[in-house]
């Protein structure tokens, strides 16, 4: 869930879509909570505080349960 790549001039702290202009380069993302840009790397919104990590936790156990759901419908219609 990448939102952007920004670029960051070193002398005077602006962004700009440039390409030339380019001196650091930023993978950002946009918070889930209040839409907020961050850091690709940080492990909290310094917005609104939300973890991602938690978030993460949250997805991969709701796909796993999805998952085992449909492998048990199926085991137990489909298989007699």
């Amino acid at each position: 869930m990448i939102a952007a790549v920004a670029t960051s001039s070193a002398a005077d702290g602006t962004f700009s879509s440039s390409r030339m202009e380019q001196e650091v380069t930023m993978v950002v993302k946009k918070c889930p909570s209040c839409k907020n840009v961050v850091s690709w790397e940080s492990y909290c919104c310094p917005r609104c505080g939300i973890e991602f990590r938690a978030l993460r936790r949250r997805r991969i156990l709701l796909v796993l349960s999805l998952v085992a759901l449909v492998a048990w419908i199926v085991h137990k219609y489909f298989t007699r």
